[in-house]
């Protein structure tokens, strides 16, 4: 088994479309775009997922992300390393050494509601549907 993620946007009937990871892998990169979101902020919604022989097993994550795009489709890369930083900020939550002396424990849940502030949005229940369906039928 082994954990695998998978990105989702939502089109004008609330259906989940699946993004490629490999378009996704460029996007977030700078090297691709998607022009149908030109000037939009978009919900994705990300599927952490265990995987076993191409078979999904077990969703083990489900978060709902928002993206700015610019005019030509491309994602706003300067507010995606941001919040990529503060990801990474976040890890130190579950370390030994970051319970031991008050301000570094501090950081990383400072990080987390940031994150879950300024990047992060609740999918809602129909969102939550759409993505399970559009993993179990795939």
């Amino acid at each position: 088994m082994r954990l695998t993620a998978r990105w989702f946007w939502f089109d004008e009937h609330g259906e989940a479309r699946r993004i490629p990871a490999r378009k996704w892998q460029r996007i977030m990169q700078g090297d691709d775009r998607m022009p149908a979101f030109a000037g939009q902020r978009r919900t994705i919604a990300q599927a952490i997922l265990n995987v076993e022989r191409r078979e999904v097993i077990e969703v083990v994550q489900l978060t709902g992300w928002r993206h700015r795009f610019d005019d030509r489709g491309a994602l706003d890369r300067a507010r995606s390393e941001a919040g990529m930083r503060l990801t990474l900020d976040t890890l130190a939550l579950g370390e030994p050494w970051g319970q031991l002396a008050n301000v570094r424990s501090l950081a990383p849940r400072i990080a987390e509601r940031r994150l879950a502030t300024e990047f992060g949005v609740t999918l809602t229940g129909r969102q939550r549907d759409a993505v399970l369906q559009a993993i179990w039928t795939s």
